[in-house]
């Protein structure tokens, strides 16, 4: 009996989240995956939001599955405000981060003082591996970081996105990818029929490990 690749990809992609260290260091370690096209020439905002729903319901089911991500109140202070009442801190986050009247939460911000690393392994099928090129591969992993960071800007998504309100915000991984501080990229092959996978069709997992750039009480939970 022949085993199907593309099911020993989907074995590994369940959400988690364990403490563990990374160069002596203590973090929290979560893993994601993607798995639908990517192509290294579509930097565009639809092809940008594709993927950042494509994580949505993953990072949303890591934030109901962390408790203390789950059962954290402000007041406002993280943003120097008072709210009436205390909010979840998703619920700060979605009312912080909007353009317009879409929503975001994203898991590593600047006022949490987080950053992290991403160890990201992409895989191809067989008879597509010479779409790879150094260049190529370089492009595909931009266009997955940009799809992990909330849009910055208005015209990203236009016209996109609109169900993402502050009741139902989109979760992202990272508030901007300049709070990343390490990218590993691993890439191979995987035997498939020739009709299972389409040219530009990935397999992604990556691992996210997210640690204090800076302790703090609010953070110290990362630890």
């Amino acid at each position: 009996m022949g085993i199907d690749a593309r099911d020993c990809v989907h074995e590994v992609h369940i959400v988690r989240r364990r403490r563990l260290r990374v160069d002596g260091r203590s973090c929290v370690r979560l893993f994601l995956k993607y798995d639908d096209e990517l192509q290294g020439n579509a930097r565009n905002k639809t092809s940008r939001n594709k993927i950042r729903e494509h994580f949505h319901p993953q990072l949303k089911a890591f934030w109901a599955n962390t408790s203390v991500l789950r059962d954290w109140k402000t007041n406002g202070e993280d943003f120097g405000k008072k709210y009436p009442a205390p909010l979840s801190l998703a619920e700060s986050y979605a009312a912080e981060f909007h353009l317009g009247a879409t929503a975001f939460v994203p898991l590593v911000s600047k006022s949490m003082k987080l950053k992290c690393s991403l160890d990201i392994l992409m895989l191809v099928a067989h008879h597509h591996s010479g779409v790879f090129s150094g260049g190529d591969i370089d492009n595909r992993t931009k266009s997955l970081i940009d799809g992990l960071r909330k849009p910055q800007q208005p015209n990203e998504i236009e016209g996109e996105l609109q169900g993402f309100s502050r009741a139902n915000p989109l979760f992202t991984l990272l508030e901007d990818d300049n709070l990343i501080d390490e990218v590993k990229i691993r890439y191979g092959t995987l035997n498939v029929l020739p009709d299972a996978y389409k040219r530009h069709h990935v397999s992604v997992l990556i691992e996210a490990n997210v640690t204090p750039s800076f302790v703090t009480i609010d953070n110290s939970a990362f630890l």
